[in-house]
Formats: structure tokens, sequence, C-alpha cells
């Protein structure tokens, strides 16, 4: 799985309303705001979230994390149960040109 298959798992199940446009993106209600009139996006192609009201535009990691209360990325990899394997520095070989 890609990590926007987690991410649109995470926004199917927990914001009501989610709607698909016919350009790619997914309106729903922006949680932190007053007015329930469908003014925030996200689009799981290009793994971002916005709203058009407040102007807000960040990666759907960072809106997760803010709607959850996560102190960091690592800790929403942990909460979307994503494992991520941890990459090996390259291999540098010296080599002497005669």
């Amino acid at each position: 799985m890609e990590i926007r298959d987690y991410i649109y798992a995470y926004f199917k199940g927990s914001v009501k309303g989610l709607y698909h446009t016919s350009n790619g993106w997914y309106r729903f209600d922006n949680p932190f705001g007053r007015k329930k009139d469908k003014s925030s996006a996200v689009n799981f192609e290009f793994c971002c979230v916005l709203d058009w009201r407040s102007g807000i535009r960040m990666s759907a990691l960072e809106y997760i994390m803010e709607l959850e209360g996560l102190s960091s990325i690592t800790e929403v990899f942990k909460f979307l149960d994503i494992e991520i394997s941890p990459v090996s520095p390259p291999l540098i070989i010296e080599t002497t040109v005669s």
C-alpha cells in the first residue's frame, strides 16, 4: 500500500460527508470552522488538503497531525499504522584514477 491509500482510508473513516468532485478533490466541512459549507478538500493523488474559506493549504499528513493532536509526522505514521523502512546510507567506494 502507498501512503495515499492510508490517508484515503483515514479520511473515509473519519470525515463525515466526504464526497468526490469531478476534478479529483474530495470536499468536506472544515472541522475547525463554524460554517458547514464544504469549504475544505483533500486530494489523495497529491496528498494535500486545502480550505478555500481560510486559505489553509498543507499536506494531508500535517492535517491529520492537527486533527488528531499529534506532535510529529512520525506519530502520524504510527497512528495510521504505516511502516517505514529505515534507509541505509549509500555505500561510497573511493577509487583512484591512474
